[in-house]
C-alpha cells in the first residue's frame, strides 16, 4: 500500500483487456439509468473510455464519484477529463476517513435521493481492505445525514411553531454566556434514562453532592422519587408531553430550555430558564424578530445536548450513567420512565435493530437512531482530549474513547476530593410586557411580507396556467419565473425560513424534481415542476400566516392580562397534549 503505482502514459491502454475481462460491462450493467438523482460510486476507474460509458449510462440528474483506492501518480489525464464532465467527481487516494468525509460532502440530500456503490472484481486485497475502511467511516456519516434530513422534514414545522409559542421566554434574565466555565474542572454526572440507570440510583443518592448533576428531562421524575434534585435539567424534544406537572420543578434546578421544546413542557415551569436553540434556521428566524438567543448544537438527542452543556460549563471529568444506547437485558428504558412510545412501536424498533459491541464485551441490540448518537459521542470525545469522559452506565453499548469504570469506583475516588459547589447564578424568569409588545410588532410586519409574497406567487401561477392552455411564448413565462425566483431569493431571511420550514418536505421534494427535469431540458416538465413548487410555497405561506396570526393574538392576550399562564395554551389551541394525556389532534 505504501508504493506509488505509476499509471501508464496511455491511460486507455488497458481498456480492451478490461472489456475482455468483463470489468467495464459489469460496472455499466450495474447502473440503472431510470434511477433519478442518484450518486453512483465506482472505484479505481482509470480509463477515460470506461468513464464515458459510465457517465452516458447514468441519468442526466445523477452524479458519478470515482473513488481511487490506491496511491497513484500521473493522473493528469483524469483531472483534465473531469473538467469537461460536470457529472463526475474524482476523489484521489487519502486516508479512509478523509475520503469518507469528502464523499459525504459531495452528496447533497436536497438534490440526491440516494447513493449506490458499484463493486468490481479487479481489486486486490489491499484495495478491498481500504475500501472497507472507507465505507465503514462513510456509513455513519450518511446515516446521520439521512436521519438529519428525515428529522428536518418531519419536525421542522414543529420546531418553528414551538419557537414562536415559546418566544415570550426569550427575554431570559439568564444569559447562556454567563455559564461558560462556571464549573471549570468540577466533576459532572449526566443522568439519562437507559435501563441501567436504576442500579446506580442508590450510589448517586449517596454521592450526589460530590458532582454537578445534569439530568435529561425524562430522568427528573425517577430522580425525584429517589430524593435527588438535579442542578440542571435539559429539554429538547418538540413533541413530548411534560414529565412533570405545572410548577412542580424544584427551585434548586436550572432548566436549559431549548426554544423548540414542546410548549406544554416549556409553559409548565417558568422558574429558572436558560434559553438556547438547537436548530440553526430557527435560531436565525427568532433572532431576526429582535431576540438574542444563542445557537447550541444538539447532537440529535437530549443526552448529546447535555454533554455539550457539560463542556460549556467546563466540567471535567464527565461521567455518564443511564447512557445505554441500546436494549440492556431486553429493556428499552429505566423502570419509572414515563414512556411516550407505544409497545407496538418499541417492539418494531427492536425487531428492526441489530447487534453491536456491548459495554462488557459480547453484543447488545441497538437501532440506527441510537447508533447515530453513539457515533456522535465517539467523535466528540476525540475532539476533547483534555476532558476525561467516563462511561459508568455498566450496561448497553460500548462507547469507544470513554473509560469504562464502575460508578461506585468513580464515586469513591471523587469523594476523596470533595468539591465546593459553585453558586449557580440563575434568576427566576419574569415576564416583560414591553418585550412581548416588540415581538408582536415584528410578527405583524412578517405577516405583511407574507401577504405581499403570496400575491406575487399567485400572479406567476396564473401565467403558467395560461401558458399551458394557450401555448404562449415559453421565453416570456420563463422570464416571469426568473423574476419571481429573484423575489423569493431576495425575500427577508425570516420569510424564507418560515415558509420552507412549514412545508419542508414538500418543497424539498419539488426542488429535487426540478433538479431532475432541468437536466432533461423539457420545458413542459420544468413548468410543471415550478408550478408544484410555487403551490407548495403558497401552502407554506398560508400555514405560516395563519400560525403567526394566532401568536399575535396570544401576545395581545398576554399584554392585556399583564401575565402569562398555562391556560393560554388551551385558549389558543396551542397545547399539543390534553389534560388527560391524550394528543390534541386539532393542534
Amino acid at each position: 500500500m505504501n508504493t506509488i503505482r505509476r499509471v501508464p502514459e496511455k491511460i486507455n491502454s488497458g481498456l480492451n483487456e478490461n472489456i475482455n475481462n468483463g470489468v467495464i460491462s459489469k460496472v455499466v450493467n450495474e447502473i440503472e439509468p431510470q434511477r433519478k438523482s442518484t450518486v453512483w460510486i465506482v472505484h479505481n476507474i482509470l480509463e477515460t473510455t470506461e468513464l464515458d460509458l459510465i457517465i452516458d449510462k447514468v441519468s442526466s440528474c445523477s452524479k458519478v464519484i470515482n473513488l481511487i483506492v490506491e496511491p497513484l501518480n500521473h493522473l493528469e489525464a483524469l483531472e483534465k477529463y473531469k473538467l469537461d464532465h460536470p457529472k463526475l467527481e474524482i476523489i484521489f487516494f487519502n486516508k479512509a476517513i478523509e475520503q469518507a468525509k469528502i464523499i459525504d460532502a459531495k452528496i447533497d440530500p436536497n438534490y440526491y435521493l440516494g447513493w449506490q456503490p458499484i463493486l468490481t472484481e479487479n481489486l486486490n486485497t489491499d484495495q478491498i481492505n481500504h475500501l472497507s475502511e472507507v465505507y465503514h467511516e462513510l456509513t455513519p456519516l450518511m446515516n446521520r445525514k439521512a436521519m438529519s434530513k428525515i428529522t428536518r422534514n418531519r419536525v421542522s414545522s414543529d420546531f418553528i411553531k414551538n419557537a414562536l409559542v415559546n418566544a415570550v421566554f426569550t427575554n431570559s434574565l439568564n444569559s447562556f454566556a454567563n455559564y461558560k466555565y462556571l464549573h471549570k474542572d468540577k466533576p459532572v454526572v449526566i443522568i439519562s434514562t437507559g435501563p441501567s440507570l436504576n442500579k446506580q440510583l442508590s450510589t448517586l443518592q449517596k454521592y450526589k453532592d460530590f458532582f454537578i448533576t445534569i439530568s435529561v428531562d425524562a430522568s427528573v421524575k425517577i430522580l425525584h422519587e429517589a430524593g435527588i434534585i438535579p442542578d440542571y435539567i435539559v429539554t429538547l424534544d418538540p413533541g413530548k408531553r411534560p414529565y412533570w406537572g405545572t410548577n412542580e420543578l424544584d427551585e434548586k434546578s436550572t432548566v436549559f430550555l431549548d426554544l423548540g421544546s414542546c410548549p406544554d413542557l416549556a409553559w409548565t415551569s417558568t422558574k429558572n430558564y436558560v434559553i438556547t436553540d438547537g436548530h440553526p434556521d430557527v435560531t436565525n428566524f427568532i433572532n431576526s424578530l429582535g431576540t438574542d438567543i444563542p445557537f447550541l448544537n444538539t447532537g440529535g438527542s437530549v443526552s448529546t445536548r447535555a454533554f455539550n452543556i457539560a463542556l460549556h460549563l467546563g466540567c471535567n471529568p464527565i461521567v455518564m450513567i443511564g447512557q445505554d444506547l441500546g436494549w440492556t437485558e431486553g429493556k428499552h428504558h429505566a423502570e419509572g420512565y414515563v414512556s411516550q412510545y407505544t409497545q407496538e412501536s418499541l417492539d418494531a424498533r427492536h425487531a428492526n435493530g441489530f447487534e453491536i459491541e456491548g459495554y462488557y464485551g459480547g453484543t447488545v441490540r441497538t437501532e440506527k437512531q441510537l447508533m447515530v448518537y453513539k457515533t456522535w459521542f465517539e467523535e466528540k470525545i476525540t475532539t476533547q482530549p483534555e476532558t476525561i469522559v467516563i462511561n459508568s452506565t455498566e450496561g448497553g453499548a460500548l462507547i469507544k474513547g470513554a473509560a469504562n469504570i464502575p460508578f461506585i469506583t468513580v464515586c469513591e475516588e471523587i469523594s476523596k476530593y470533595p468539591i465546593l459547589k459553585d453558586t449557580i447564578p440563575t434568576r427566576p424568569w419574569a415576564i416583560d410586557i414591553e418585550y412581548v409588545s416588540n415581538l408582536q410588532n415584528s410578527l405583524v410586519k412578517l405577516n405583511s411580507e407574507l401577504v405581499d409574497l403570496k400575491n406575487n406567487i399567485i400572479q406567476v401561477i396564473d401565467k403558467i396556467n395560461k401558458n399551458t392552455k394557450t401555448k404562449r411564448s415559453n421565453e416570456r413565462i420563463l422570464t416571469s419565473i426568473d423574476k419571481l425566483n429573484k423575489i423569493l431569493v431576495s425575500s427577508s431571511q425570516n420569510v424564507k425560513i418560515i415558509i420552507e420550514m412549514m412545508e419542508q418536505s414538500e418543497i424539498a421534494s419539488q426542488l429535487q424534481q426540478i433538479h431532475a427535469t432541468e437536466f432533461d431540458q423539457e420545458i413542459v416538465k420544468i413548468l410543471s415542476g415550478y408550478l408544484n413548487l410555487y403551490n407548495a410555497t403558497l401552502s407554506g405561506i398560508d400555514s405560516a400566516a395563519a400560525f403567526v396570526d394566532k401568536i399575535i393574538k396570544l401576545h395581545r392576550e398576554i399584554i392585556d392580562r399583564q401575565k402569562l399562564t398555562f391556560d393560554l395554551l388551551y385558549q389558543f389551541n396551542l397545547n399539543k397534549w390534553n389534560a388527560d394525556g391524550s394528543k390534541n389532534k386539532s393542534y
